[in-house]
């Protein structure tokens, strides 16, 4: 998306059309090779600001009504804190999202934004999460991930595959064993480091 930077609503509402108009759609991709964008190309020394394309995310989506996996990848960067909650409201409640895989655009202090807006996709079945966020985390800042909301998430009734890409377990392993004891329709849980 950063390659059509400046282009209005209208532009993104085509753009929209034409993926909605994809019969046989099964996957989007938003892959970054660069997050964030410097005020001048001749000069990297400038203010880094971040890219703001959860909007446009979000107007795409609202065209789209095949069942899609949704892949966020990325180059080197997370996203930042103020965009990563805005990213999941764009998703929130998206009807034809099954499958959603995060490799590791998401900083810990957004996971509670991301995991409840997961937990109202209906037909999610499939999730990818990534550490890469929470390896930043400090030992005494472990707290300030929302087990409750990663609780709620894993215990979606027609959620069934989870995959922990490059984790430890640490802080997620309380939620993860909370919704396993007491009730999930999980039947596969993958880790990879």
């Amino acid at each position: 998306l950063y390659t059509f930077k400046g282009h209005d609503d209208g532009f993104w509402d085509k753009v929209g059309q034409a993926v909605g108009n994809l019969e046989a759609l099964e996957r989007l991709t938003y892959w970054t090779p660069d997050y964030e964008y410097h005020a001048t190309d001749d000069d990297y020394d400038d203010e880094v600001v971040p890219i703001p394309d959860s909007e446009i995310i979000a107007r795409i989506l609202s065209y789209v009504r095949q069942t899609i996996r949704l892949e966020i990848n990325y180059h080197d960067s997370m996203w930042h804190v103020e965009e990563s909650r805005s990213f999941a409201r764009a998703i929130h409640g998206h009807p034809t999202i099954w499958c959603f895989e995060d490799h590791g655009m998401f900083p810990y202090e957004a996971s509670d934004a991301l995991y409840s807006a997961l937990a109202t996709l209906p037909a999610l079945k499939s999730i990818t999460l990534s550490c890469n966020g929470l390896r930043v985390l400090r030992e005494d800042e472990s707290s300030m991930v929302d087990h409750a909301s990663l609780t709620e998430l894993l215990r979606v009734p027609s959620l069934h595959f989870v995959r922990f890409d490059r984790c430890s377990f640490d802080p997620w392993g309380h939620a993860i064993a909370n919704s396993l004891i007491e009730g999930t329709g999980i039947t596969k849980v993958r880790s990879s480091r």
